[in-house]
């Protein structure tokens, strides 16, 4: 702020433009491409948020009102009109100055000493701001949403706890609970515990996954779902758990854009005010396409209420108080949202927010001004409110870096919300006469670590890791030695990490601007630079065995599919079938693997030809989680769950069979490929989730 304000005070607007302020205020290097790292862009959208937030506050002593205008670093002044209190002053005192708009350079010296006062004053008050959370969305929520809310832990339990919603009379809390230190478990109940706090009731257990209890408006009834392998139940029970009725059944969504987990995933269940229609995710008729349906809890009849374009998915459907308004976050790529809102009975939405990043869950206010919303910022995860009107947001004094789901409760003011954290951890285990020896850790932190890949010289392992605040791109030596950052990108996900056959460069995805793009990039500190890149999804990249051309899978005719890219002529050519995706080539070059994605099925390993003209044929594989797979000199190495570990099995093409190598006790990490073989073949790497937090608490607004 200082820095912008000060340049813009001496009309210096070299010093103003997205490159020199990348390197002179977040310490970039003299050759830093601002196309391949958004830290300016993104770091200017927050502190514009904070400009507006500051200004809605209204103060009365505010002299001078800063803002950065969009599409500019440029800062601009408005000399405040605000007159001076009667008392005091007499009838030949100076007039107040009119409102005026200074761009650059302050002509009057008595507003250059304000305005440059006015930059250190201001740089300390939005310091102290951040502090305390205070950036009211209106006047009327200052008070409820600026000072300190009063939090106590509600569902520490053994095992996971998250999924909660607030009884109409504020009086009862409808959870979920995983009953599993690890998070693994072969199905999850729904408990009913008094939001004062007291014994809890096991109101849904039966063996399977139930789901996303929603009570009902009147408090009588509760709704849930109950997973199956290839669609979901959705359930109305009485309020005790007896009078349990089927109401239909959905293709619910297991997404692969968020982070939150294959059972929380984005799914929320939401009633409609007068009882007759129950707001969720699920496939959307016929298509492959995720989107917010109304089921009607009379005869279970479906109504599509948006129908996202592409491979978009729409999740956490949340009706207004009044009932006219449904609002929701749609995922374009994996880590990236923002919130929608549309009328109840379909229509154009309107979109309230651009932070494009993980949404990850959402609940309206008592007077249905506002929305409050979870979202990960970097390598946290916190709560804000949403003015609708205005789109002006602040965060919520709740001393949480992992929250999510939020519901709130007008009869009790009161929050109920998720503290959700895990790791993950990059293993290493030798392959010692075809069985797994000597797994250890290979890199640790308190974030996540996935996606590695290794190099086929053998000397150099790259994987992701977000401990430097956000995900980037890291290499090591093959024992963990030697660790250094690659990119600067500052967020959201990226991955797919894969090694041209001279080891020379590597090829991934990345999403600086909203959807995956695949960037190159070579292994000498060299800046990545965008090879494919659209308004679609073009991700999961690796490399021919002769590394003239690359594989890769595209949304851009819908559904997923593979695409081939040649480097000499930059021709691409559609060689798999819809939901085709993350090919790999034999290590002769004849063969291509890849992965198939039917609607409502699980995911299968397919086999064709590298020759033109070739026919793809199914392997009957299907690895869980359903990246973990890679080739390995002439064999497929994947993981499959079995009860509560994954196996690590070995698939011969050629004879057409499948050996157990040895167990995988730990949970592997989701929707990334993890699994990578070293050159030889005697180790592997792959991702584990080695810690699970997920507890709910309950905070209580000041009245």
């Amino acid at each position: 702020m200082s820095h912008v304000v000060e340049k813009s005070l001496l009309s210096d607007l070299d010093s103003l433009k997205e490159r020199q302020i990348g390197i002179s205020v977040f310490d970039r290097p003299e050759d830093w491409d601002p196309k391949l790292d958004n830290i300016v862009r993104s770091e200017a959208r927050r502190l514009r948020a904070k400009l507006e937030a500051y200004a809605a506050a209204n103060d009365p002593e505010e002299r001078v009102r800063i803002t950065i205008p969009k599409g500019s670093y440029i800062a601009t002044f408005d000399v405040r009109n605000i007159p001076e209190p009667a008392i005091g002053r007499g009838p030949h005192d100076s007039p107040v100055l009119p409102q005026r708009t200074y761009i650059g350079r302050f002509r009057d010296a008595r507003l250059w000493a304000l305005g440059l006062a006015l930059a250190v004053t201001f740089t300390a008050c939005v310091g102290v701001l951040a502090a305390a959370h205070d950036y009211a969305v209106s006047a009327n929520d200052r008070h409820r949403y600026g000072a300190t809310w009063s939090i106590a832990p509600f569902a520490v339990d053994s095992g996971r706890q998250f999924s909660p919603d607030i009884s109409p009379d504020g009086r009862l809390i409808a959870y979920v609970a995983v009953d599993a230190d690890n998070g693994s478990s072969n199905s999850s109940d729904i408990i009913v515990r008094p939001a004062t706090g007291g014994s809890a009731t096991d109101l849904i257990h039966n063996g399977h996954y139930n789901l996303h209890p929603a009570w009902s408006p009147s408090g009588d009834r509760l709704a849930y779902l109950q997973k199956l392998d290839t669609e979901s139940r959705l359930i109305i029970s009485g309020r005790d758990g007896r009078s349990q009725r089927q109401v239909s059944s959905i293709h619910d969504a297991t997404s692969e854009w968020t982070s939150s987990g294959p059972l929380a995933d984005c799914q929320k269940l939401s009633w409609s005010r007068d009882g007759r229609s129950i707001y969720l995710t699920s496939q959307v008729a016929d298509l492959p396409d995720y989107g917010i349906v109304s089921v009607s809890t009379a005869d279970g009849r479906q109504h599509a209420v948006t129908m996202p374009p592409g491979v978009d998915q729409d999740c956490y459907a949340r009706i207004s108080p009044d009932g006219r308004t449904l609002a929701f976050a749609r995922f374009i790529s994996h880590g990236v949202s923002d919130i929608y809102v549309v009328s109840p009975e379909g229509g154009t939405p309107k979109r309230l927010t651009y932070v494009n990043s993980e949404i990850r869950g959402l609940d309206w206010s008592a007077d249905g001004e506002s929305i409050i919303y979870a979202v990960r910022d970097l390598n946290r995860s916190e709560l804000r409110v949403l003015n609708v009107s205005t789109g002006s947001f602040g965060v919520l004094p709740l001393n949480s870096a992992w929250a999510s789901d939020p519901v709130f409760s007008p009869a009790s003011q009161s929050l109920a919300f998720v503290e959700q954290e895990d790791r993950w951890t990059i293993w290493r285990a030798r392959l010692d006469h075809g069985h797994i020896e000597d797994a250890k850790p290979f890199l640790t932190t308190s974030g996540q670590n996935h996606s590695p890949s290794v190099s086929p010289d053998g000397k150099t392992v790259a994987f992701v890791s977000d401990r430097s605040g956000a995900p980037e791109i890291w290499f090591a030596s093959p024992d963990g030695s030697q660790l250094r950052q690659m990119t600067h990108f500052g967020g959201p996900w990226l991955g797919t990490i894969r090694w041209s056959p001279d080891s020379s460069r590597i090829i991934f995805d990345a999403r600086p601007g909203g959807h995956a793009t695949i960037f190159m990039m070579a292994a000498e500190d060299s800046a990545p630079a965008p090879i494919l890149q659209g308004d679609f999804e073009c991700r999961r990249p690796s490399w021919s065995r002769r590394g003239d051309y690359i594989y890769y899978d595209s949304t851009s005719h819908g559904r997923s599919q593979l695409w081939t890219r040649s480097l000499p002529d930059a021709q691409s050519t559609v060689i798999g079938p819809s939901g085709s995706q993350d090919a790999q080539e034999s290590k002769d070059g004849k063969d291509v693997f890849f992965l198939v994605q039917n609607p409502g099925s699980s995911s299968s390993l397919w086999k064709s030809s590298t020759a033109p003209g070739s026919k793809a044929s199914p392997l009957s594989i299907s690895p869980t989680p359903v990246l973990d797979w890679t080739v390995a000199n002439d064999t497929l190495l994947y993981t499959q769950q079995h009860r509560d570990s994954f196996n690590l099995v070995s698939y011969d093409p050629r004879s057409r069979r499948s050996v157990v190598l040895g167990v995988m006790p730990q949970d592997l990490s989701p929707g990334t490929p993890s699994l990578a073989a070293s050159p030889d073949g005697k180790w592997i790497f792959y991702a584990v989730v080695t810690h699970v937090r997920s507890d709910i608490s309950l905070a209580t607004a000041p009245r």
